[in-house]
């Protein structure tokens, strides 16, 4: 008796085979299918550097960096424990000057740091200085001429400053600023921040002072002025010239009595008639009001019809 093979026999006991020896090799490699975990969460943040062990005599005065962190953990803790991650760059026997300091970075339980950079920053430190300045008053605004401040108290007199050695250096003087924009004759009595003002005028930040604030009081009194006659100045002499000035008198305040007039800027022109706004000359230690008088000057027809 003949036996027959099927071809299509073979083909299947060829697939069985395969099929066999594949499950073969994964029963031998033990594979398994992956799973994604939980904790498989990723994130990128950015940290400022926290200074520690900072030498009581000195100060850092360089900007603090930024330190660029990848970390991963499970979902909530890395949105809830961000604030619990610290980057620390440890100060400790570092003296005036220049340093690179290795950073450490420290994280809550839960979550793991897989990188960051830069894991080193420089910082430069100065001396720290301590300085007293008298505490002056700024005056913001005019006062009328009518107007006076009679007495102004500021306490305390004395301000401490204590900051890095260069900023120290700049400081000129301790001021508070008195606003003067709408005067009125009366007591006045305010808290006021002291300020730092440079060699230059200009405002000094990063400082610390002790006190803050100042106690100020001030009085603002009403001056009763006098009244002086104007007398026009010319800068070139002319005879038959009729002169009107407007007003005629103004008033002074003063503490002195010997002032018989108020003299007016030289007056000059092209031709007559003239008439223009001149202004007056100030007396020493003495306030004037208004400060300018309208001038008109024209021929004296009178004097030549006369003649």
């Amino acid at each position: 008796m003949k036996l027959r093979i099927n071809n299509r026999d073979i083909y299947l006991r060829g697939l069985a085979l395969l099929i066999a020896v594949i499950f073969w090799i994964f029963a031998q490699q033990d594979m398994q299918v992956p799973i994604i975990k939980e904790n498989e969460h990723y994130q990128k943040i950015m940290k400022p550097v926290v200074f520690a062990n900072i030498d009581p005599d000195v100060l850092v005065t360089s900007p603090a960096p930024e330190i660029f962190l990848e970390i991963s953990g499970p979902f909530w803790q890395l949105n809830q424990k961000q604030d619990e991650i610290v980057v620390v760059a440890d100060l400790e026997r570092k003296g005036p000057g220049r340093h690179t300091v290795k950073i450490e970075v420290r994280v809550p339980e839960g979550l793991k740091i897989d990188q960051y950079y830069p894991d080193k920053v420089d910082v430069k430190l100065e001396k720290k200085e301590t300085r007293e300045l008298k505490v002056e008053p700024v005056l913001l605004g005019t006062l009328p001429v009518d107007l006076a401040i009679s007495t102004i108290d500021i306490v305390p007199q004395q301000v401490v400053i204590t900051g890095p050695q260069s900023y120290i250096s700049q400081a000129d003087k301790a001021f508070v600023a008195l606003d003067l924009t709408s005067p009125r004759a009366g007591k006045y009595k305010q808290n006021l921040k002291i300020q730092i003002k440079t060699h230059d005028q200009k405002t000094l930040e990063g400082l610390a002072l002790e006190p803050q604030l100042a106690k100020v009081e001030w009085d603002i009194i009403k001056q009763e002025g006098i009244r002086v006659p104007v007398k026009v100045v010319m800068k070139k002499k002319e005879d038959n010239l009729n002169i009107t000035v407007n007003p005629q008198e103004v008033l002074v305040f003063s503490n002195k009595t010997d002032i018989k007039a108020i003299l007016t800027e030289p007056v000059s022109y092209d031709k007559l008639p003239y008439q223009g706004e001149i202004a007056l000359v100030k007396p020493k230690d003495a306030e004037i009001w208004p400060t300018s008088v309208k001038v008109s000057i024209e021929k004296n027809h009178n004097n030549q019809e006369a003649r």
